[in-house]
């Protein structure tokens, strides 16, 4: 069988490949492949966006800033939407993510940009953002983005209306730079991986 290495890349296949075979050839077709990001600061959850939202008299509130404007969920529940957008949100720096889940949310906050400017409804802003976590491949990660537009789909509207760079609303809502996403990928893109040579070794010889 003559495979590609773009049909490889469609199937999940390259870091199999990388590892079990490419590394014992002289002349690898081998791009780079970016690891999760070591600077992450996401902890690994079963759900890997924080979309739970606190009383605003919950003692973390009571912490201030440096809880506030740890993430979207934080700032909602505590009432800092607004602060954290001024204060942090909007002097912040983060590293461009390249991995699908990010790149789904800054398509969606560039989408939503615009409704927003054709003063679009918040039901018509929320179809926006559920149909951008329907193209999450991974369920535990769609059902988090999900979960965090049920939620918060003011503070994202409050976030979306300022002047922040898309990898920073995406971050802070959590689905940029954030390593228990970039696990989770991974482990989608193993096990896609297994069952592709799965599949190629049981199928019959000369198939194309």
């Amino acid at each position: 069988m003559n495979i590609s290495f773009s049909f490889l890349k469609k199937c999940h296949a390259v870091e199999h490949c990388k590892q079990v075979v490419w590394a014992h050839q002289r002349n690898s077709p081998l791009p780079e492949i970016p690891e999760p990001h070591p600077d992450s600061t996401a902890s690994p959850l079963s759900s890997p966006l924080n979309s739970a939202r606190l009383s605003p008299s919950s003692p973390e509130c009571a912490r201030g800033q440096s809880f506030w404007c740890e993430d979207l969920a934080s700032a909602a529940s505590c009432g800092a939407t607004g602060h954290c957008i001024q204060a942090v949100w909007s002097h912040m720096k983060v590293k461009e993510d390249g991995d699908d889940v990010c790149k789904i949310c800054k398509n969606m906050v560039g989408q939503a940009r615009d409704q927003l400017q054709s003063n679009e409804t918040q039901q018509d802003l929320k179809a926006v953002f559920e149909g951008s976590c329907n193209l999450v491949p991974v369920k535990v990660i769609r059902e988090g983005c999900d979960k965090l537009v049920d939620e918060f789909v003011p503070e994202l509207i409050e976030v979306l209306s300022s002047q922040m760079n898309p990898d920073v609303v995406c971050s802070v809502a959590g689905l940029c730079n954030n390593a228990a996403i970039d696990r989770l990928l991974l482990t989608a893109a193993r096990s896609a991986v297994i069952l592709f040579f799965g599949i190629i070794q049981g199928a019959p010889r000369g198939a194309n």
